[in-house]
């Protein structure tokens, strides 16, 4: 169980966090589209305003989530190897 536990967590398949964040930008874009379609323009405010958070959480999750676990492998891996 240990195992499975370890190597899901360094797999690079599945990263669900990442959908979450572009399920709530595509939730905004949704409620802006609803909004200036329905001439609502606080629904379209509000749905902009949920786009654009969810599109600055998907960055830094991204980066939090995959860029700084492959940047420890790499230092990982670099360090490794250099017996200087």
């Amino acid at each position: 169980m240990r195992n499975l536990l370890a190597r899901l967590h360094r797999g690079e398949e599945g990263h669900a966090a990442l959908g979450v964040t572009d399920f709530v930008a595509v939730a905004g874009a949704i409620l802006m589209a609803v909004g200036a379609a329905e001439a609502e323009s606080v629904l379209a405010y509000i749905g902009g305003m949920v786009l654009a958070i969810g599109f600055f959480a998907s960055g830094i999750t991204r980066h939090r989530l995959v860029g700084y676990d492959t940047w420890h492998r790499l230092e990982r891996l670099g360090n490794s190897g250099s017996a200087a």
